[in-house]
């Protein structure tokens, strides 16, 4: 699916927040995704697409 082809057709109506689930014991893909959601958000990326695609 394109980016390009999805469109908000209104309002948001939840707010809440989401998980990754991960095996009990993986703790190698639990640290790599950590460690790419700390990268993510301290290169300013999370609040780009946050404001690109107007969340809150």
């Amino acid at each position: 699916m394109s980016v390009d082809k999805l469109q908000v057709v209104g309002a948001s109506f939840t707010t809440e927040n989401y998980g990754i689930a991960v095996q009990q014991g993986d703790t190698e893909l639990l640290n790599a995704i950590n460690a790419a959601l700390v990268k993510l958000k301290a290169d300013g990326v999370i609040d780009q697409l946050k404001a690109k695609y107007k969340i809150k």
